[in-house]
């Protein structure tokens, strides 16, 4: 069996070069040394015996993380107004149609052309 090491925070991590993993407190005969993974986004590439960015895994974790947060911007500032009947009778037309674009405009961020790593964040309304 080949493969490589790897020094890692959390112990040493091996991995076979068949893609199984292994954990172990001595190194297995057969395998060699290589530098700690750059970021959770790169896999180890035997062909290239070195790490390789896996775009599209960063793509949909950095999209998540947007969305997640484009999602707690909707839960905490827009439904305790736009969500609660009473608060919403009490807004002028002017401030519910301010709020109902900002909502509108933080469901459209994912829709943005830089999404998810150059985001023009709505601004929220003042008052209510």
């Amino acid at each position: 069996m080949s493969g490589a090491y790897i020094h890692e925070s959390n112990g040493t991590f091996f991995q076979t070069s068949t893609g199984q993993s292994l954990k172990a407190n001595e190194i297995p005969e057969g395998f060699y040394e290589i530098t700690a993974r750059p970021s959770p986004f790169h896999d180890y590439s035997y062909d290239v015996s070195d790490w390789v960015l896996n775009e599209d895994r960063k793509l949909l974790e950095v999209s998540n993380q947007e969305r997640e947060k484009r999602d707690r911007k909707l839960s905490s500032e827009v439904d305790p107004i736009a969500g609660n009947a009473l608060r919403w009778a009490d807004l002028t037309d002017e401030k519910r149609s301010e709020w109902s674009q900002y909502r509108i405009d933080l469901l459209n961020v994912p829709q943005q052309s830089g999404f998810p790593d150059d985001i023009m964040w709505p601004t929220k309304p003042e008052g209510n």
